[in-house]
């Protein structure tokens, strides 16, 4: 349970980086990613939904990355396209795991 908490804070960390510039935006909790990684191991149409909700959040959050990098260097980053493959081709939490490590360190600038 410890591991699943360490990564939901991974999660909520990433998404107040951008969404601290949005405030109509629902706020993330780590409980949201936990909830993920436990209907990982039990309920799959559960969590084919439940991996939706998060990419969309996640989309969200580098849509608004992107205007913000857009406006901070008047043009568009390399980085960007990348980001939003990873979270596309995430299948699982593990691949989702992966980019959320790479993202957050990726986008230090934004904490």
């Amino acid at each position: 349970m410890k591991n699943y908490e360490i990564e939901g804070f991974r999660y909520e960390n990433f998404l107040n980086r951008f969404y601290k510039f949005d405030l109509r935006l629902k706020r993330p909790h780590k409980s949201e990613f936990i909830q993920l990684i436990e209907f990982e191991n039990s309920d799959q149409s559960t969590f084919d939904s439940k991996m939706n909700e998060i990419k969309d959040r996640l989309n969200k959050a580098l849509n608004i990355f992107e205007e913000k990098e857009i406006l901070k260097t008047k043009s568009s980053s390399n980085l960007t396209p990348v980001l939003f493959a990873m979270v596309g081709n995430a299948k699982t939490v593990g691949d989702l795991k992966k980019f959320l490590e790479f993202a957050l360190d990726q986008t230090a600038d934004y904490k």
